[in-house]
């Protein structure tokens, strides 16, 4: 009679997961069912639960092992006591998890292009430098938003072959367009001009002269200094003559917190993104936890003290919502401290303040962080800046248990929320230094800055000419992972947005806000941790307007908006074709443009959610639009717009995935020719069947699962491309995704083994002198 059980066991380890199981491991797992008393009708539900964690260990192979076995269980068990023993929210102490992190204190995390992956130096970063940081910070800013494109749906080849592997884009390097007149190509780097002043972009291997005379702008601002993705065609003069420009694709939070949670970005200790989530019921069960920013707090203005004393009797009465934080940004001095009796009037200015705090003694649990302006003191050009010097605020530190002075920018932790508090007047600089931005009447310069350093992933896209920086403290600068808000203190005009999750909030001028210098209201903004949104309050001189007592002020209701690379089909393809007809009109004088989309497009409530990519679309949109040509004429535009398409040893992709195994032998080169005919063993034989086992169970639009191997001398096959495998560099496992361009090669060759070295010192310091033998 067979065993119901065992017959449970087997399905579910050996038929389903390819799996073989010795007769200790299917003892054992027959002694847990038993001992745990599991219904006959949640077997397979649990042996599912358990193969998977199996197959997740890095000592998982085909042939199950006994210790193996019994950690992926000892995992399941903790996994489940994590479940049941969430933290109470009314014990946690909020206090514990707020901190604030000084740019001067972030530790120095660095890109490593090879791995992928970042990598925190041991040694300070220095304020002057060293030579070769000048260029280093470029190439590791190049280098993750590289990442994260070919990380996109967009620019991913599908998973599962058989399928149109044509209609993902592909980025082509500088060094690859020389001998290719009159092909078009998609590339990415940095615009920037050559010593003749001419408009370049340049990659991590060249640099070409761009023709912008054609070129249609996406949204956004375009400055030199910023990462671009260019559409263009290659001239015999060796120019792009540039078709369309627009901005990288940004990357959320939480994808960049599950690729990267290991990493201690901010010091303190890196939170993983399942820490994050365990602590969002206590986040949300503090909803009355707020942030109170104001800019341009300009202490020797008169009306300023007497309008901070009536702001603060407002929050001293609120008992319920008294803040848990003041941020207080410069400029604090309206005419800076260098002209005439700007010293002592910046003194003063702090020990009126100081005063004034001492007076409210119930708003001094609350933590106050002062950043400094463009016109403290002392005065830099240079990004990060360090705080005001305690010559100024000695006074306020000692007497003002919570206050601190922090550099600017700075950040806040809040659990795993990280606020990024920035004073620059980034408008106006950038507004300045345009290169490009779209022609269109109604278009938002608020919404285009937004997008512009979210997308750039970087606080000031600009080149050094224009906004110097220091070149080893550029990581306090990054907006990678893309933080959870970010307060863009500027003197234009306020504004609240959210941009793909995250928050950009501008205070506005605290004295004359909204009536110019020195006039009309004082206004500043309120952040919310719990919704992750902000809102505007402000009170005139004795107008009755509000002044905070109730908790409650006047909203903007800060407007969302962008999905990046890909916005969603309801609303985001009508929104976002009006621009992308004004290309039509250029590239295609001589047809009539068709009718708006937006007029005829309907979109079923039942189809399930997905996403069109508009700026892909943006590249692609006259394919899209070939009915309303010609079918010869639409044959011809396609054609004329194809992007080089990647061949192995003259086999192109589509072609060579469907090779058989002989005649993909005959093309690899002869040692990886003598291997494969002497045949393929069980542990490569077996990595193969979990790789295809993974894209089978990937959804649409989805990357397959991270599959583990110690397998380094495995040879890639084109079977393999589009999956993810975890490659073991002797410590851990390094994630590579197989793209086209590593067919024929090991795994080894993208994982290596060694730590790069990083040497503190110059080579001309007394340790490294050369002492002879006596």
């Amino acid at each position: 009679m067979v065993n119901p059980m065992r017959a449970a066991i087997v399905k579910v380890f050996s038929t389903k997961y390819s799996l073989t199981l010795p007769a200790a491991a299917l003892s054992y797992i027959e002694q847990v069912l038993v001992e745990n008393e599991i219904p006959e009708d949640e077997w397979v539900v649990g042996l599912e639960f358990w193969a998977r964690e199996y197959l997740k260990g890095e000592d998982s192979s085909s042939l199950v092992s006994l210790p193996a076995l019994k950690r992926a269980y000892e995992i399941l068990q903790l996994g489940a006591n994590d479940d049941t023993q969430a933290p109470d929210p009314s014990e946690i102490n909020i206090e514990a998890h707020f901190s604030v992190v000084d740019a001067f204190d972030m530790p120095a995390v660095r890109f490593d292009a090879v791995r992928g992956g970042f990598t925190t130096m041991k040694f300070k970063p220095a304020l002057g430098g060293q030579a070769s940081s000048r260029s280093a910070f470029l190439r590791e800013r190049w280098g993750i938003i590289k990442e994260i494109i070919l990380r996109n749906e967009n620019f991913t080849p599908p998973a599962i072959g058989g399928h149109d592997r044509s209609n993902y884009l592909k980025l082509t390097s500088t060094r690859n367009l020389l001998g290719r007149a009159g092909q078009l190509f998609l590339l990415f780097g940095m615009l920037s001009r050559d010593p003749k002043g001419r408009l370049c972009l340049e990659d991590g291997e060249g640099r070409v002269v761009l023709d912008m005379e054609d070129a249609v702008p996406g949204e956004g601002m375009f400055t030199e200094g910023c990462m671009v993705l260019i559409e263009g065609e290659y001239t015999i003069e060796e120019t792009i003559r540039v078709l369309a420009m627009g901005h990288p694709p940004s990357e959320k939070r939480e994808v960049a917190r599950g690729l990267h949670g290991h990493v201690d970005f901010l010091g303190g200790g890196a939170v993983s993104l399942k820490e994050e989530q365990k602590y969002e019921p206590t986040v949300l069960a503090n909803s009355q936890v707020s942030f109170v920013i104001l800019s341009d707090v300009w202490l020797d203005h008169p009306r300023t003290i007497p309008a901070l004393k009536r702001l603060l009797e407002g929050y001293a009465e609120a008992v319920e919502y008294r803040p848990m934080a003041f941020v207080l940004c410069g400029n604090f001095t309206q005419r800076g401290w260098e002209s005439e009796g700007g010293m002592k009037r910046y003194t003063n200015g702090f020990n009126a303040l100081t005063d004034l705090l001492l007076s409210f003694p119930l708003l001094h649990s609350s933590h106050w962080i002062f950043v400094p302006g463009p016109l403290d003191p002392w005065s830099s050009s240079t990004l990060p800046r360090p705080p005001i010097p305690t010559t100024f605020t000695s006074r306020l530190t000692s007497r003002i248990p919570k206050a601190r002075f922090v550099s600017n920018p700075c950040r806040i932790r809040y659990f795993g929320m990280e606020l990024v508090i920035c004073r620059e007047d980034l408008m106006g600089r950038m507004m300045r230094n345009l290169v490009a931005v779209k022609e269109d009447e109604g278009a938002d310069m608020k919404r285009y800055l937004v997008q512009t350093i979210l997308d750039q992933i970087h606080l000031s896209p600009l080149p050094l000419s224009v906004r110097p920086t220091l070149w080893e403290h550029d990581h306090a600068l990054r907006l990678y992972p893309m933080p959870s808000a970010v307060v863009l203190a500027d003197k234009y005009e306020r504004y609240e947005l959210t941009y793909e999750g995250c928050h950009v909030v501008n205070p506005g001028r605290f004295v004359g806000g909204a009536g110019g210098e020195g006039g009309g209201e004082f206004e500043w903004a309120m952040y919310y941790p719990a919704t992750g949104r902000s809102e505007r309050r402000h009170h005139g001189d004795g107008d009755g307007g509000d002044d905070g007592r109730d908790g409650v002020g006047s909203r903007d209701g800060a407007e969302d908006f962008g999905e990046g690379f890909g916005q969603t089909l309801d609303g985001g393809l009508a929104s976002g074709v009006p621009h992308l007809l004004s290309k039509w009109d250029r590239r295609i004088p001589n047809h009539p443009r068709p009718a708006h989309p937006s007029d005829h497009l309907t979109v079923s409530s039942s189809l399930p959610p997905f996403r069109l990519p508009l700026r892909a679309l943006a590249l692609t949109w006259l394919d899209l639009l070939a009915d309303f040509t010609t079918g010869e004429e639409a044959a011809a535009k396609k054609a004329s717009r194809s992007f080089k398409k990647y061949t192995y040893r003259g086999v192109e992709l589509d072609q060579l995935l469907d090779l058989n195994n002989e005649s993909f032998i005959e093309l690899v080169h002869a040692r990886a020719r003598r291997r494969f005919q002497r045949g393929l063993k069980r542990r490569p034989m077996g990595l193969i069947k979990k790789l295809r086992k993974a894209k089978k169970e990937a959804g649409a639009n989805q990357k397959p699962a991270m599959v583990k191997t110690h397998l380094r001398d495995m040879i890639i096959v084109p079977e393999m491309i589009g999956s993810v495998v975890g490659v073991y560099n002797g410590k851990s496992f390094t994630t590579v995704e197989v793209k086209p361009e590593m067919t024929g090669h090991y795994l080894g060759e993208f994982s290596i083994t060694y730590k790069p070295v990083g040497h503190g010192r110059g080579a001309n310091m007394k340790d490294s002198r050369f002492v002879p033998l006596k």
